[in-house]
């Protein structure tokens, strides 16, 4: 299942309209995939790309974050890896 939901994500990155929006330059994009609904249940879906590679934040781990923004309903997420990604392990953080 995760690969069949991955598979879109990954082409509409590679393509540009997945994650299109540019909220902080290139390395911090976004765009509504689905937007919530009867047919959906009123979830929506929105792809994120956040690329930490060089970022100038300061962040004590290194990491990029994002803004800071509220979920009343609460919040899924499906981290789709792209080329390059590396998550943070126990040994790694």
């Amino acid at each position: 299942m995760y690969k069949n939901l991955a598979r879109p994500i990954k082409l509409g990155v590679e393509e540009g309209w997945a994650a299109n929006v540019e909220i902080a330059g290139p390395k911090y994009r976004r765009a509504r995939l689905v937007s919530p609904g009867e047919e959906t249940l009123f979830f929506s879906v929105t792809a994120v790309l956040m690329n930490s590679t060089g970022n100038t934040q300061g962040n004590p781990e290194g990491a990029f974050r994002g803004d800071y923004h509220s979920h009343p309903y609460g919040e899924f997420n499906l981290v789709v890896q792209t080329a390059g990604w590396l998550s943070q392990t126990p040994t790694r953080a």
